[in-house]
């Protein structure tokens, strides 16, 4: 029932949202039809955005993460 556009992004490191995963849920969204953009960042864990989180904190990775959200934002809103 999702109507808007949603954005993932992931780390390949991540242990509690595995890569695959993440493939298994794109593939969801896909088949209904759900507009999203998802992401996979090189290196990063889970938390990756989270500045207070170190060391699983990735300065690169939160950056991609916010130019997608924002570019997003600038889309939808």
């Amino acid at each position: 029932h999702i109507k808007g556009e949603v954005f993932f992004a992931n780390g390949d490191k991540d242990t509690v949202n595995p890569p695959d995963e993440v493939e298994r849920f794109n593939a969801v969204l896909s088949t209904a039809g759900v507009r999203h953009r998802s992401e996979m960042y090189s290196d990063a864990q889970h938390g990756f955005s989270a500045s207070d989180l170190l060391p699983l904190y990735d300065q690169t990775a939160d950056e991609r993460h916010w130019a997608g959200l924002l570019d997003l934002f600038g889309r939808a809103l």
